[in-house]
């Protein structure tokens, strides 16, 4: 049987969790999404300026293989790569981002894509 302070307990976490929610939903939607980038650990590989004529496939080399993205209407996703480089295709299964908090990422060709901002407001971490 649930008391009065147990119930209150659960209360102020969800009251918490709901702020939260709000606040990555706030800035993540706000946030000026003006470069879409493709990176190998640390190398920058692509480059895209997201913006009125950005919608398009962009294929690009790395590092053991090639790859491509699709941008459309300011969202991206990575399309699916060959099985000898990417076997899970994980990458291309995690479909369409569009936030700037949000990214891609193949681990066995270490790549990620995502979004950075001339104002660099990302929302990194949270912490109460």
């Amino acid at each position: 049987m649930a008391t009065f302070y147990d119930k209150l307990l659960i209360a102020f976490i969800i009251t918490v969790s709901l702020i939260g929610y709000g606040i990555i939903g706030v800035y993540g939607m706000g946030m000026d999404k003006k470069l879409i980038n493709v990176r190998q650990g640390e190398k920058l590989i692509l480059q895209v300026v997201n913006g009125i004529n950005s919608d398009r496939i962009y294929k690009f080399k790395f590092e053991g293989g090639e790859g491509a993205i699709e941008v459309k209407a300011n969202k991206v996703r990575m399309l699916p790569m060959d099985k000898k480089i990417c076997p899970r295709s994980v990458c291309s299964q995690t479909g369409w981002i569009e936030k700037g908090y949000q990214t891609i990422v193949c681990l066995p060709n270490r790549l990620t894509v995502n979004f950075e901002s001339e104002k660099n407001e990302a929302v990194d971490v949270m912490a109460f």
